[in-house]
């Protein structure tokens, strides 16, 4: 066996820890998806989910996060 075969096999056994937890991600995506699809207007996707997560909803708890961790600094720092 060649080295960089070596190295090829190596990589995709460290490449299948990831494989479980992304696809228990996908699959609860699907589900949302398929529950929400009659009540989202123009249907729903794990696609369209994902952006919420991600653009909407991520963004959004970070900022609230940054904001009450700024204002505690303040008040902290006031004594």
């Amino acid at each position: 066996m060649l080295a960089h075969q070596k190295e090829q096999m190596k990589m995709k056994k460290n490449c299948e820890i990831y494989r479980k937890p992304f696809e228990l991600c996908v699959n609860a995506l699907l589900i949302a998806a398929d529950k929400l699809d009659p009540y989202w207007p123009g249907g729903m996707d794990y696609k369209k989910i994902n952006v919420l997560v991600f653009c909407v909803a991520g963004p959004t708890v970070f900022l609230a996060s940054l904001a009450l961790n700024l204002y505690l600094l303040t008040k902290i720092a006031k004594g």
